[in-house]
């Protein structure tokens, strides 16, 4: 059962596109988190901590005076608090109960991303017939570089791993053709230093522009992605916009004015489709899109964490990732970075990501990477008293 637990709870993070639509969804990691937490209540392994009562005591307050006073209602937040609840104390649980196998855990992690990789490009030609770019087993390209891009910064960073390793996750991110996935890889450049300095920034900065500039040049859709993000941006219509650029843009305008109008607490988890729903028509541009039936994207999950959190938590929420992105960060020591550092690294990659592009809550692999970045942290905090015990 240990095992099962183990390995069950690993790969549930690739699972997102295994999912069965009945008015809402009923996804495979949804049951496997299920399952397993009631194994750990059956044998008395669930734990709690002071940071999730924080957490927790902040959304159920904002979530509550938003619903009170009408931003927001109980049915969404409610629904939100149950998932944000459950998840996070069975991820605090799973690391608690195995927190003497994190390398192994990162190690496994790493060898399903190269299988995820490796799956994709077989699936490639099928999913190109059918109108899709490379994705695997993903709902989409953007989503499978979002998940898969801390393994091409360990891989690349770890000489425990073949090279073999990230060369094929780096191609699989190139093929994806995911504008996300490239800027990804381009902040893992400056990263790569053991220690960022304004010269290194600047010598990294030239390759990514270079490289930028030559899939700007050669690779149409991330062409016609920026040309479109950039101009609408300055004009502030979205009629000429394709679809990424609106689910974007429009959220970031409505997240705007959301945070405008309650900057300190934001309206109340869940209450972005509400919000959308009072701003959205000011929007130049909307019409089209509404034509098209497509005015609503993206509306649950605001198109980017950061809007969501600008919309629903306001200033508590995004200083509060901040301050827990600071809190656990492992700096680089010595002449070369150490594997925690390398971890943690890399999973900026994914908060970026996450931050920038994704504002789903309850994605898989969501809290595997926030609860593996505390636990990293412990980890290596573990490892420097050991060391400073044996120089002793």
């Amino acid at each position: 059962m240990k095992k099962f637990i183990y390995y069950s709870t690993i790969v549930s993070i690739f699972t997102e596109a295994l999912y069965y639509r009945m008015g809402f969804d009923i996804k495979l990691f949804y049951l496997i988190i299920l399952f397993n937490i009631t194994i750990f209540l059956a044998f008395n392994k669930v734990i709690y901590s002071r940071g999730l009562l924080i957490f927790h005591s902040i959304v159920i307050f904002t979530g509550l005076f938003s619903c009170i006073f009408g931003y927001n209602n109980f049915g969404g937040f409610f629904v939100q608090l149950f998932f944000l609840i459950l998840i996070p104390i069975y991820y605090l649980s799973f690391f608690a109960f195995f927190e003497d196998k994190i390398e192994d855990i990162i190690f496994l992690y790493c060898k399903l991303c190269l299988l995820l990789a490796i799956i994709g490009f077989i699936l490639l030609p099928m999913q190109i017939a059918s109108g899709k770019s490379f994705q695997s087993l993903m709902n989409e390209p953007a989503h499978y570089c979002t998940v898969i891009l801390p393994s091409f910064f360990i891989t690349l960073k770890e000489q425990k791993f073949p090279r073999y390793y990230f060369i094929i996750i780096l191609l699989s991110i190139i093929v994806s053709g995911s504008s996300l996935g490239y800027i990804g890889v381009a902040l893992s450049l400056i990263m790569y230093a053991k220690k960022i300095s304004i010269s290194k920034i600047l010598i990294s900065s030239i390759a990514v522009t270079v490289v930028g500039i030559i899939v700007y040049v050669s690779f149409p859709p991330f062409k016609i992605r920026m040309d479109d993000t950039i101009k609408s941006s300055m004009n502030g219509d979205l009629s000429e916009a394709n679809l990424s650029t609106y689910a974007l843009l429009s959220n970031a305008f409505v997240s705007s004015k959301s945070f405008m109008s309650n900057p300190l607490i934001g309206n109340g988890i869940g209450s972005h489709v509400n919000s959308r729903n009072l701003y959205l028509n000011k929007i130049d541009g909307i019409e089209v899109f509404e034509r098209m039936g497509m005015d609503q994207l993206n509306a649950q999950d605001a198109g980017s964490l950061f809007s969501r959190l600008m919309s629903e938590l306001g200033l508590v929420g995004i200083v509060g990732v901040f301050y827990f992105i600071k809190k656990f960060y492992v700096a680089s020591t010595g002449k070369e970075l150490t594997f925690n550092a390398i971890v943690s690294r890399s999973i900026l990659l994914y908060f970026f990501a996450k931050l920038f592009r994704e504002g789903h809550y309850f994605s898989p692999e969501m809290y595997f990477f926030v609860f593996l970045y505390v636990f990293n942290k412990y980890e290596w905090i573990k490892f420097k008293n050991q060391n400073l015990i044996n120089a002793k």
